[in-house]
């Protein structure tokens, strides 16, 4: 049985029947991607969605500010993309310069249109259980996991990485799936301990291949969501993946695990938004409820 959970595959299927349904239904939504900066790594991702949002029949634009950009400059450039009614979907690509107040500039996203689910309200939103747009990484885990029949109810699921962006939404939205949930904050001295209990574990922060075997549980499923570019070049996740894939039943490879399904996530959201907005229907136009 081939361990590896092949998030380029799954995503590549995802957008294809995204792309169809919008061809179907003659939409085209508009999804504006807002970037801050000089980080190279920050202008590939947003080039990346730009042209998988275009693949899939989306009207992509770019937004971009220089690095020396104001606080101010930052949130009109928001604000314009949010009350512009052509507008459905709005990503502020992160991190931003450190002068730059994210949680504000995020905020600056009306909530509807609001498709990688990280402004303050749509948070809550979540935590509340209501109807709230998926960080795009959270949906595109959860959606892996459906594909590989992953059963979410009473399986103790532990998030390793407790940050706002994707620990907590993750840990908010498993926990309404009926799973029990434990959050451990990066670098907790708890994380030897409790992470061998996990039947799922999703390796969301820390450094470069750090989650070693002996923190797995025979036949767990893990979910590296990790992104580390090394000297050589090469790009490796949180976990020593080798080793790790030996004890899991299941694992994400990186690169072509999690990140691919979270720009079909991103895509999906933006369908969604634009169908709420419009009328439209569509099987991935009914959102991430």
């Amino acid at each position: 049985m081939d361990k590896l959970m092949d998030g380029k595959k799954v995503a590549a299927s995802w957008r294809a029947r995204i792309q169809q349904e919008l061809s179907d239904s003659g939409s085209r939504p508009q999804l504006v991607l807002v970037g801050v900066g000089e980080n190279p790594e920050s202008k590939t991702y947003v080039k990346l969605k730009s042209r998988m949002a275009a693949k899939a029949g989306m009207i992509s634009r770019e937004d971009w500010l220089g690095a020396n950009a104001t606080q101010r400059e930052i949130e009109e450039t928001v604000l314009r993309a949010s009350g512009d009614p052509s507008v459905d979907g709005i990503m502020v690509q992160l991190p931003l310069p450190d002068q730059v107040d994210w949680e504000r500039v995020l905020d600056c996203i009306s909530p509807g249109k609001d498709v990688d689910g990280l402004t303050s309200a749509g948070l809550g939103q979540l935590a509340a259980d209501r109807k709230a747009w998926l960080p795009a990484t959270v949906l595109g885990v959860i959606e892996l996991l459906a594909y590989y029949h992953v059963v979410l109810i009473d399986r103790h699921v532990v998030i390793l990485g407790s940050d706002r962006f994707v620990g907590i939404p993750m840990a908010m939205a498993f926990s309404h799936r009926g799973a029990t949930v434990t959050m451990i904050p990066e670098n907790s001295s708890q994380a030897q301990s409790i992470a061998p209990t996990a039947d799922i574990l999703i390796a969301v922060a820390g450094q470069p291949e750090t989650v070693s075997a002996d923190m797995i549980k025979s036949g767990a499923v893990v979910i590296d969501a990790g992104s580390h570019h090394l000297e050589d070049g090469s790009l490796v996740g949180n976990t020593r993946h080798q080793e790790v894939s030996a004890v899991a039943s299941l694992i994400t490879p990186v690169p072509g695990g999690v990140g691919p399904m979270t720009i079909a996530a991103l895509l999906q959201n933006t369908w969604a938004a634009h169908a709420a907005k419009t009328g439209k229907e569509g099987r991935f136009a009914k959102g991430s409820e």
